[in-house]
């Protein structure tokens, strides 16, 4: 089943891309701040899409390496300050593989953006080697490990982003917001299938039962976010936590579906198997994990129509029949 209101104008440039810092400038502010002689390199991290991330070298060692992260769009300031809280938080409380934070200026006056320096993390952006990774099980397995201590991390109320200052009491009462927002959205754009995604969602959601505690979402858990260690065979680094939420931790589950697991079945299969003795995995999961990622759709649909970004929309569009109407395959 297709979109027949397909949009089909191609999407903008990454927000990272459409902003011009003289790294030379950079540079020089970041030799000063840690004592340094000029950076030997610096270089822009690929896999940055909303923040100018650079990967600056003052010498050969790990240790002579940091990495700034550049906020360059206003209302993602308070993100990035999350991150950092966040992070210090993590690494207080869990022996997870977070970067240290070096150095932190919200106050505009270097640059006029804000910034965060952290450490330099070893080993390679997971997106650049699972390629290679042989015994992809083992990926599997620490990723269910990394999952279930951040899990085990919990909060007294939920927010769909850590960042907002917007209050709730009640988890389902944000689902239900993403989804009139999101319904309303398709409506609008006269989708043809909306009483349909309706009928779902309703059978689905009166199903989620309210979480006793909030969990730590990174809610964008995916290759890029992660370092692998090859000869270790280990994941040695996760980071970028500016869409972290507190929520039912099930809805971590529904961004690597949609991506890693559906390329790769041996992950999801050692993933969920690890996860079940070291977290709390719902008998239902499989049903409450693609009831999520619809409403992860939802949300993404309608911030991508707000941000222009068409062609995502459709993505969007289309990842919702399918899960709606199509036959959702597991394991």
């Amino acid at each position: 089943m297709t979109n027949g209101n397909q949009m089909t104008m191609s999407s903008k440039m990454s927000l990272s891309s459409q902003v011009e810092i003289d790294d030379r400038e950079i540079g020089k502010i970041l030799s000063e701040i840690f004592g340094r002689t000029e950076a030997k390199e610096i270089r822009h991290l690929s896999y940055a899409f909303t923040n100018k991330t650079l990967l600056v070298r003052f010498g050969e060692n790990d240790n002579d390496r940091v990495v700034a992260k550049i906020c360059i769009k206003e209302d993602r300031f308070p993100k990035l300050e999350l991150e950092t809280n966040l992070i210090s938080r993590i690494a207080s409380e869990t022996e997870l593989p977070v970067p240290d934070i070096l150095h932190k200026d919200f106050s505009r006056s270097n640059i006029k953006y804000p910034f965060v320096v952290y450490s330099f993390l070893s080993g390679e952006n997971l997106a650049d080697s699972i390629m290679h990774i042989e015994e992809k099980e083992k990926l599997g397995i620490e990723l269910g490990k990394l999952a279930s201590v951040l899990h085990q991390i919990k909060f007294d109320d939920p927010k769909f982003s850590l960042a907002s200052t917007e209050k709730h009491n009640s988890w389902k009462k944000i689902l239900e917001e993403v989804i009139t927002t999101g319904i309303n959205k398709l409506q609008i754009n006269n989708y043809a299938h909306v009483k349909g995604v309706e009928e779902y969602i309703k059978k689905e959601f009166s199903k989620v039962q309210e979480p006793k505690k909030y969990s730590l979402v990174h809610r964008d858990l995916q290759p890029q976010n992660l370092h692998w260690d090859n000869e270790l065979q280990r994941i040695v680094g996760v980071f970028d936590f500016e869409s972290a939420m507190a929520g039912d931790h099930h809805f971590e589950f529904n961004f690597l579906e949609r991506r890693l697991f559906k390329t790769y079945p041996v992950i999801r299969k050692s993933f969920y198997d690890t996860y079940s003795k070291h977290g709390n995995l719902d008998e239902n999961y499989e049903n409450l994990v693609r009831f999520y990622e619809v409403i992860r759709d939802l949300y993404f649909y309608n911030r991508d129509i707000q941000y222009g970004e068409l062609d995502r929309a459709n993505e969007d569009v289309e990842s919702i029949e399918r899960l709606v109407f199509d036959n959702w395959q597991v394991g």
